[in-house]
Formats: C-alpha cells, sequence, structure tokens
C-alpha cells in the first residue's frame, strides 16, 4: 500500500509540468526525471535529442524504467546509432530507417530517444542495400 502512495506523489508531481524552452546544466544521472516531466505536458510526441550514443541508451533505459514504475501509456523507441562517416554500423540501418519512416509516416504516441548522430546522419539510399 505504501508503495502506491509513493506512485501517486511521484504521479502528482510529473503531472504538473513546467515547460522549459530550454534545459540546461542538468546532470546525466536526473535527465530522464526531467525529461519525463516535459513529456508529460505536452500533448504530442517529439524526438530527443542527446549528445551521444551512450547518453541517449542510459536515456532510453531510465524512461522505459519510469514508464513501468508509473504504469504510464506512452511508448519510447531508441532510434539506434549508426556510427560516424567512417565508422558505419550497417545492422542498425534498416532498424534506423524504419524508425525514421514511421516518425514520418505514421503518427503515433510513441517518444524516440537518439543521439545527434544517428539523428542527422543521412539515410543510405536503398540501392545500396
Amino acid at each position: 500500500m505504501r508503495n502506491n502512495t509513493i506512485k501517486n506523489k511521484i504521479r502528482k508531481v510529473f503531472s504538473e509540468p513546467k515547460l522549459i524552452q530550454n534545459i540546461k546544466n542538468v546532470d546525466l544521472s536526473t535527465v530522464s526525471s526531467v525529461l519525463l516531466r516535459e513529456i508529460l505536458g505536452l500533448k504530442r510526441p517529439a524526438i530527443i535529442v542527446l549528445p551521444s550514443l551512450n547518453q541517449a541508451e542510459n536515456c532510453f533505459a531510465q524512461l522505459l524504467e519510469w514508464k513501468e514504475f508509473l504504469n504510464l501509456s506512452v511508448e519510447f523507441k531508441l532510434l539506434p546509432g549508426v556510427g560516424g562517416l567512417k565508422n558505419c554500423i550497417p545492422e542498425n540501418e534498416a532498424a534506423r530507417a524504419k524508425i525514421l519512416f514511421e516518425v514520418a509516416n505514421k503518427p503515433t504516441n510513441t517518444w524516440y530517444i537518439c543521439s545527434s548522430m544517428a539523428c542527422f546522419s543521412p539515410v543510405p539510399s536503398k540501392h545500396l542495400f
């Protein structure tokens, strides 16, 4: 019973979002909770872009834990990293292309978390597959 009380208090904090235009100086260990507060305050999903793949993966994992703990109905997907121009990770390109297609063509209640490299790297031509 005590666990439900704690969950309800946390839900209340997160349900009163303060939408921030620019998030600065947030410790990496708390970025997911800051983002969760914003996520619950927005009416539609968005793409969360973090500086590195490691930070994106950590934030994604923490958001999944929050989702499970608070029984949230939002969905999260991680846009896979594809490496740099010289360090391409070809096995991630198909999953990345599928997610980018979803973002462009199928509006859903899914939030996408990615690194800046995964978000802004060009998509290879379909003829290269």
